[in-house]
């Protein structure tokens, strides 16, 4: 049982670095674009799949980290470590579309695979940033499209799959260039490895959106 959490933990760790690592990347860009520091926007919602490890990553990097997740028990064990300097008990996509214009990065590991149809939430993601604003975040991929002719799929084990060719075009519906797609492994489970795509994308017509002059090093 303890290899198995070890295991689980790991994966997290690998989750949250690749996030942290697009995230820590575009706000040192995002520096050179704003007048003013940046603030970052750290997704916190799902129980047993948080940011805790990404956010001594972001920390340096922002002026507001900002907290969310259903379970305030998530963030109570989050605010001991004393990284957040807000927390908000809610439903992501409400919070979002109730911060327009508040965050030039939102930045989420391990939050979205609870979510199938993505439209709304990125909707509401677009919405919530700065013109030139970027969007990070983790999903589980859905490789075998024929299997998930809606763009993606719930698995038994809850969370959903989604094919990079609904991420590309919701998206592109939610007002957003895409900067990046990576493939990469979330995590292990058991035997086996979990299969995802590392996103980050720019709210399209901002500054600093082309995608020539802002590529992510």
């Amino acid at each position: 049982m303890a290899q198995g959490k070890t295991k689980a933990g790991k994966g997290r760790r690998a989750s949250a670095k690749a996030v942290a690592r697009l995230a820590s990347a575009i706000a040192l860009h995002q520096r050179g674009q704003l007048k003013e520091a940046e603030e970052v926007y750290l997704a916190v919602l799902a129980a047993d799949h948080d940011n805790a490890d990404a956010l001594p990553y972001l920390r340096p990097y922002a002026r507001r980290l900002v907290g969310v997740d259903l379970s305030p028990k998530m963030l109570a064990q989050a605010a001991k470590r004393a990284l957040y300097d807000e927390s908000v008990a809610a439903e992501l996509g409400s919070f979002l579309r109730a911060s327009p214009g508040g965050f030039d990065v939102v930045a989420s590991s391990d939050t979205l695979v609870y979510f199938g149809d993505l439209g709304e939430v990125l909707a509401a993601a677009r919405r919530s940033l700065r013109p030139g604003g970027r969007l990070v975040f983790t999903l589980e991929h859905e490789a075998n499209e024929a299997q998930a002719p809606a763009g993606y799929r719930i698995h038994p084990h809850g969370r959903y799959s989604h094919t990079e060719s609904y991420v590309r075009s919701t998206l592109a519906d939610a007002g957003f260039e895409l900067l990046e797609l990576e493939k990469a492994n979330l995590r292990r489970e058991g035997a086996a490895y979990v299969n995802g795509l590392v996103v980050a994308a720019c709210a399209a017509g901002g500054a600093g959106s082309d995608a020539s002059s802002s590529r992510i090093p």
